[in-house]
Order: structure tokens, then C-alpha cells, then sequence
């Protein structure tokens, strides 16, 4: 006991470190500078809360604006993500492997999801922090499903309505997904015989949708649609060639291809259950349509991993043919996951799983008339992967003996503290090279600066700033007439006044990039 005891401690040190050094080492990017100074400079004010992210907005002002406030809740929110992914798939038995293992996946998570949507300031507050209000409830949800009883039932009712209407305010697409899952809950609830609908879950359905409808009327939205919002990127569009285009091209990509550490260990844990299950009651289509689903998992894995480590197969042809190919092999994929769930897992367990497979494409159809389409937009659909691997590899452990199931949670520990531990110290060595030792020179009123280019390039989310510094000298103009260019030039604007160099003479002022190789030969 007192092992595993000092094992939870262990995993809870490791998530808050990863969470605290993530928060130390980000620094705003883009339209962080923007939001920056929304409410002090007349021209960008359209910057403030122009939409219908009303607590996400305000949020991820306090997080740019002060920084106190960002480490604060950059951490506290971070390690209840991670901890919230963790605990979720153990219901009925705690595994200190899963947990471990979990760490482990999201510490890996595809570096450019990692730059944009946790160490983006503004994205954190609008992508990562609506995941938590929705795991919230799902858990609850869940279980209700597996028959655990619920504790404080009274507070039950006002603690949905504040997870269902607060949790509207971030993201759109994750806003649709909290209605249609709620009334998935309801539906299941009253068709079930093992369940019936209750209050707490009315009250959910009922402030999750009407926080959309409010979310949704915000005037933003009908400028977008008609096309006449002109203070953002964003456009939608119901042109059948586009919406194929934006499938084929953009979501594909982002959907589940680029997450294959996730849908290696699916395929292992599902492989593990084929040869486990007791087949002597299937008939001969459940044998053929299960190793036909089973292979189809495994090429998909295989496949993403070719992808990752070695040459992507849209290099090699035409992009829209190939998207369309692996939009064929997506659909797919995700066919055979439901199935073969069907076949090994319980009921209760396959209910999960299904919500899952659902969520990702409930989450990611948005897209399809929405731009612009960026790996952020992804970060819950990855939490959802994230989910449904812990799940099957959940089942899979049950059948482990405690001999292998004791290797397995050291390798996980090992595993997850090492992946925490490479991870925070890319974060701090991309810090020290991309912001403060550039910062030291500029305060110590050098002239000529010294930039060094990063060994983490993936990792360097502020990697522009060192670029956009280069670029003034190359220029030769005042800062002031980017204000007339486009809206890169204005992030420029805006990020030199917020490191306090607005006043730089492009004259005097030179920069010089240095690989870093040579900084330090």
C-alpha cells in the first residue's frame, strides 16, 4: 500500500512539474500581443472579445496580460487536464500504469498540437481548459453507466449547470459536442434497462444548449456567414468542392493520422484481445468481419507511423487524390474500431469507446465549412484518441497477470517520467535561446544581436519573434508604417512594443542569425 501510495505522489509531482514548467517557459505568440493591447490602442480593438468565447476570452487576457495569473492558472488547469485524462478510464480498478501511461501519450502529443494549443497563450484558454468542463461531466456520466453511486447528489443539479453553461463559452466545436452529448445521455438513459434519466442530466442538456444558443447569436457569427466579418481570418463556406477540399486536405491530416503513438497501442491492446477472446460462440462472418477489422486497425497504425518517421505519401502524389484515399482509410479505421470494440469489450466499455470515435468526428466535422482549419482546432479530438487508448489498454490489462501487470506499471513509470522530463527540458532550453537570452542583449542596449537558432525548432512556438527581429534591419523602415501592412507586420508592431523595443532604429539596428552548431563550436 505504501508503495503504491508513494507511486500516486510520484505521478502527481510529475504532472504538476510538467504543468509548471510548461507555464514558466510559454510566451505569447501572435495574437497574444494583439489581445495584449486590445483595450489600450483604438486600432485593435476588435481584438477584445469580438465573439461569443466570452469566458475563454477573459480568461486568456488575464493569462496574456499578467503574468502572475498565467503560471497560476496555466498550471492548476494543465495538471487538471492531464489528471482528469488519467483517472478517467479507471473506474473500477486504479492501475498506476494507465496513469503513467497517460503522462506518457500526452507528454508526446505531436509537437506542433503541443506548440498550439498549450503553449499558445490564447489557444490554452479557448482549446485546452473547455476539455476539462466536458470530461467533467462525461466522467460523471460514465459513472452512472458502470453503477457507481454518486455522492452529494444534491449538489449534483447546480454543479451540471455550471459545467453545461460555463463549458459554452470557449469553443464552438466542443460546445456542439457538449449538446449532442448530452442528449446522447438522456436518449441512452431512457432506452437503457439498466438506467433512467435524471434531474442533474436534464439540467445539463438544458444549460449546454441554451449557452450555445447564446454563444451562436452573438453578432460575429452572422458577419462571418455573410461574409462581411472583416476583423479576423475566419470564413465559412458550403461549397460541396471546398467542403472536399478542407476534408481531403486540412482535416484528414489533423484528425487521427498524426497521433500514432495513440493508434500503436490501440492496435496492440486490441490485437491482445482478439487472441484472449473466447470465439467458440461466433459464427463465421464474426471470425472474417473481426481479422478483417483487426487488419485494418493494424495497416492504419503502421500507416501513421510510416508517415511520422519516415516520408509522408502526399509528397509522393497528387494531395487531394491521396487525402481522398486517406480519408477512405480514416472512415474505415474508424469502422473497424467500433466494430472490434463491439465484438472484445463489454457493453459499458463500448459505450465509452463509441463516444469517443463519435466525439472525434463530431468535433472535427465543423471544419468542413470553417476556416481557418489549425492544429489547435485538433487538441480535443487528440484528448478523445488519448481516451480510447487508455481504454482498450485497460481492457487488455485486465487480463495481465499481477506479475506482468507490476512490469508494466515500472515501464509506464519510467516511460512517463522520461518523456516528462526530455519535454520540460526542451522547454526550458528553447526559453533560455528563443526569449531570454535575446532579451538580455536587446535590455543591455546592443546594437548588434546575436540570434541563435534553436536545436528545437518543432518546440519554438516564439521561433518568429527571433525571425521578425532579422527582418526590421533587412527592411530598413519605421515600425510605425507596419501598421499599414499586412497582419504579420502588425503582430510585429505589437510584439516589439511589448519588449519594450518600439523605439529601435532600423538604421542602427542590426541582427545577425547564428546556427546554433556554430554558436556553440
Amino acid at each position: 500500500m505504501k508503495s503504491i501510495n508513494k507511486s500516486r505522489l510520484l505521478f502527481w509531482a510529475a504532472v504538476f512539474l510538467f504543468a509548471l514548467i510548461s507555464s514558466l517557459t510559454a510566451t505569447p505568440v501572435g495574437d497574444d500581443y494583439l489581445l495584449y493591447y486590445a483595450f489600450e490602442r483604438p486600432e485593435i480593438r476588435y481584438s477584445a472579445f469580438t465573439n461569443g468565447r466570452y469566458i475563454a476570452n477573459r480568461l486568456a487576457y488575464l493569462i496574456v496580460r499578467y503574468p502572475a495569473a498565467k503560471i497560476c492558472f496555466m498550471t492548476l488547469l494543465l495538471s487538471g487536464c492531464i489528471l482528469l485524462l488519467a483517472e478517467f478510464t479507471q473506474i473500477r480498478t486504479k492501475r498506476q500504469s494507465v496513469s503513467w501511461l497517460a503522462l506518457a501519450l500526452f507528454a508526446l502529443m505531436p509537437a506542433v498540437l503541443y506548440t498550439d494549443a498549450v503553449l499558445w497563450l490564447f489557444a490554452f484558454a479557448v482549446h485546452l481548459v473547455p476539455v476539462i468542463f466536458t470530461l467533467l461531466y462525461m466522467r460523471l456520466c460514465f459513472r452512472e453507466f458502470a453503477g457507481k453511486e454518486l455522492k452529494h447528489s444534491k449538489l449534483l443539479i447546480p454543479l451540471c449547470i455550471l459545467l453545461g453553461f460555463g463549458g459554452a463559452f470557449f469553443v464552438e466545436h466542443v460546445s456542439i459536442f457538449n449538446v449532442v452529448f448530452a442528449c446522447f445521455v438522456l436518449l441512452y438513459a431512457k432506452c437503457s434497462k439498466q438506467q433512467k434519466p435524471h434531474a442533474y442530466q436534464a439540467a445539463y442538456a438544458a444549460a449546454a444548449l441554451l449557452g450555445l444558443i447564446i454563444m451562436l447569436i452573438n453578432p460575429n457569427y452572422s458577419d462571418v456567414a455573410a461574409e462581411t466579418e472583416s476583423a479576423t481570418f475566419r470564413t465559412m463556406s458550403f461549397d460541396l468542392t471546398e467542403i472536399l477540399f478542407q476534408i481531403y486536405t486540412k482535416i484528414t491530416p489533423l484528425f487521427a493520422k498524426i497521433y500514432f503513438l495513440l493508434h500503436l497501442l490501440i492496435a496492440a491492446a486490441l490485437c491482445f484481445l482478439y487472441l484472449h477472446a473466447d470465439a467458440s460462440g461466433w459464427n463465421k462472418e464474426r471470425r472474417r468481419y473481426a481479422k478483417l477489422s483487426l487488419g485494418c486497425i493494424a495497416a492504419y497504425a503502421l500507416y501513421a507511423v510510416f508517415n511520422a518517421g519516415f516520408v509522408s505519401f502526399v509528397s509522393l502524389t497528387a494531395s487531394e487524390r491521396m487525402g481522398a484515399l486517406e480519408c477512405a482509410f480514416a472512415f474505415l479505421y474508424v469502422i473497424s474500431l467500433l466494430y472490434l470494440s463491439y465484438v472484445l469489450t463489454e457493453h459499458e466499455r463500448f459505450v465509452r469507446i463509441a463516444v469517443y470515435v463519435c466525439g472525434t468526428v463530431i468535433c472535427a466535422a465543423p471544419f468542413c465549412i470553417v476556416n481557418p482549419v489549425t492544429p489547435r482546432c485538433f487538441f480535443v479530438v487528440f484528448c478523445l484518441w488519448l481516451l480510447l487508448a487508455l481504454e482498450v489498454f485497460t481492457a487488455a490489462a485486465e487480463l495481465l497477470s499481477e506479475k506482468t501487470c507490476t512490469m508494466l506499471q515500472k515501464a509506464a513509470i519510467l516511460t512517463g517520467s522520461g518523456a516528462v522530463g526530455i519535454l520540460c527540458y526542451i522547454n526550458g532550453y528553447v526559453f533560455r535561446y528563443s526569449v531570454r537570452d535575446l532579451k538580455e542583449q536587446l535590455d543591455a542596449g546592443k546594437q548588434n544581436v546575436d540570434i541563435v537558432t534553436v536545436p528545437y525548432p518543432d518546440y519554438t512556438p516564439a521561433a518568429e519573434f527571433a525571425d521578425d527581429i532579422v527582418r526590421i534591419g533587412e527592411q530598413n523602415r519605421s515600425i510605425s508604417d507596419s501598421l499599414n501592412a499586412d497582419v504579420l507586420d502588425m503582430y510585429l508592431v505589437y510584439m516589439l512594443d511589448y519588449y519594450n523595443l518600439d523605439k529601435l532604429n532600423p538604421e542602427e539596428f542590426h541582427a545577425v542569425k547564428i546556427e546554433y552548431r556554430n554558436y556553440t563550436m
